[in-house]
């Protein structure tokens, strides 16, 4: 069996953000934008409401994918304790609340940011259930 690596919890929470929390989003974000999006409008007459409605449900969805796919990645990959998990978990909540809270702000109105902080609180929550402890002693 291969031996699982040792490394910071800030660089095992940074590879969980940007797996979790960006990457995948914006790889499944770019699957909406170009296919599943110019289809729907041309095969259904959706309301703006009803169609902002299924991108949150998508982005949802692609969050939660993306932090099951990041947290079995790091199960396989990395030596995770009870306290290592917390830090990790707290770390990467940071990281993701800090940038889709701070971009809402910025360049939304208030529903974006209400959004982003129940996806923040979201995000914590299926990290907390995911992402397992597995250090090798």
């Amino acid at each position: 069996m291969q031996t699982k690596k040792q490394s910071a919890s800030w660089y095992i929470a940074m590879t969980h953000y940007l797996t979790s929390g960006f990457a995948i989003p914006f790889i499944m974000a770019l699957i909406l934008m170009f296919i599943i999006y110019p289809l729907t409008m041309s095969l259904f007459d959706l309301s703006e409401t009803i169609m902002n409605l299924f991108i949150v449900l998508y982005l949802l969805l692609s969050i939660s994918l993306g932090i099951i796919y990041s947290a079995n990645y790091l199960k396989k990959t990395y030596a995770i304790d009870n306290k290592n998990k917390k830090t990790i978990v707290n770390i990467s909540t940071i990281f993701f609340g800090l940038f889709y809270i701070s971009v809402s702000i910025f360049t939304s109105g208030i529903y974006e940011t209400i959004t982003a902080t129940i996806f923040t609180i979201l995000f914590y929550l299926l990290s907390s259930k995911y992402i397992l402890i597995n250090s090798e002693n």
